[in-house]
């Protein structure tokens, strides 16, 4: 599931090569410039993950899907 190709060795998926690549992270302006880069690279999508759920701090969930909402997604 995380290899970019059926040929890719194991050995380079890293959970640091995982978060590098697929976790979308930063600024209003870097998700949005992060979220288009991918799509140019993979084209059309109907959906996102927001996979931020574990609310350990609930008050910066709700900034952080706030700011998706309002900052990000309209753009896109």
């Amino acid at each position: 599931m995380f290899k970019s190709s059926l040929d890719q060795p194991d050995s380079e998926i890293t959970l640091e090569k995982v978060c590098e690549e697929l976790i979308i992270w930063g600024t209003p302006e870097k998700v949005f410039d992060d979220i288009s880069a991918f799509r140019d690279k993979v084209g059309d999508f109907g959906m996102l993950m927001y996979a931020g759920v574990d609310w350990l701090d609930p008050a910066l969930a709700k900034k952080s899907m706030s700011l998706m909402a309002e900052k990000v997604n309209p753009h896109l």
